[in-house]
């Protein structure tokens, strides 16, 4: 009986969709944090901008997401299986940001935390590529 059920264990363990995969990416809400510096010379607004993607909810225009509060709401407002893969935020170079929106930043990791959303860093300026998971 034992076999079975050493078995049975390990079919699940390599099962999809199991939920012990790791989140990822093109599942996920992706987004760039602009900071204010780069938005004045646009004539935009700072903040994360979401970049479209057609299993999010539909939005009347391109989501701006300036505060915590607001990104947990609008990833709260998502399928679970696109909250299960978390929220990836491209940054610029970290000498963009001015040390108001680095504590920003330290505000999202808390709230994200907080709230169980998978948060990931990539920095554009970052040779390697790699997203950091927050």
């Amino acid at each position: 009986m034992k076999p079975r059920i050493l078995l049975l264990a390990m079919m699940l363990l390599l099962l999809p969709g199991n939920g012990f995969s790791e989140p990822v990416r093109g599942k996920g809400i992706s987004m760039q944090f602009l900071p204010e510096r780069a938005a004045k010379l646009e004539g935009r607004l700072p903040g994360f901008y979401v970049d479209y993607a057609d299993y999010l909810a539909s939005e009347p225009r391109q989501p701006v997401l300036q505060t915590p509060v607001e990104l947990v709401a609008y990833v709260k407002k998502q399928d679970p299986e696109v909250r299960e893969n978390g929220v990836w935020v491209l940054l610029f170079n970290p000498a963009a940001y001015s040390e108001e929106e680095d504590r920003l930043l330290e505000k999202i990791k808390s709230a994200a935390k907080k709230s169980d959303i998978p948060l990931f860093f990539h920095y554009a300026s970052d040779p390697t590529g790699e997203w950091r998971r927050q």
